[in-house]
């Protein structure tokens, strides 16, 4: 009997284990070409440094979570279109427990970037937020909290901005260097 309990305790662990990931997408390295992540893939676990190519665009749907392993960097060298609604809003955060500030890197557009638009996003738990080198993306009714910068400007960008909120940042929500 004792035997037969054992398996029964493994195969509940297996289950609630594969449970947990289900739907779960790993994401580490170059996205090459147009790529789109959505909400049934969800949530993307970043693995390692992840960067869009310059001739890439990466669209990001409507609800979708994107959890950061470690201290990695999201580098676009190509676009980010991540449009999510008032009612669904994208995630970008921490995949530690507990979750705290400075957890992961940055979301960072390079001058080689496109025009990157940021509607209804939630940044949280990362060290420089959304930071914009000498680029001009739109970024619209996001919330930027829990970073030590919310978001961070340089060189000359000059984005669109219209409703959004920082707050509870380490230095200042907006910086522009």
């Amino acid at each position: 009997m004792p035997k037969y309990r054992i398996v029964l305790v493994v195969l509940v662990f297996l289950n609630v284990l594969l449970a947990s990931r289900s739907g779960a997408e790993d994401v580490c390295g170059n996205i090459t070409q147009d790529t789109t992540w959505s909400l049934n893939e969800s949530p993307y676990v970043v693995t390692c440094d992840v960067t869009v190519d310059p001739s890439a665009i990466l669209s990001i749907n409507p609800g979708v979570i994107v959890k950061f392993a470690a201290f990695y960097l999201f580098t676009v060298n190509g676009t980010l279109n991540a449009q999510g609604t008032a009612e669904q809003m994208i995630t970008f955060t921490s995949g530690r427990t507990p979750q705290k500030l400075g957890d992961w890197s940055e979301i960072y557009l390079t001058n080689l970037s496109g025009h990157s638009i940021f509607k209804y996003v939630r940044l949280e738990y990362s060290n420089n937020g959304l930071h914009a080198h000498t680029v001009s993306p739109t970024i619209e009714g996001s919330i930027f909290e829990n970073n030590t910068y919310g978001i961070y400007l340089e060189n000359g960008s000059d984005p669109v901005m219209k409703n959004n909120n920082t707050k509870n940042n380490l230095e200042q929500g907006i910086i522009i260097w």
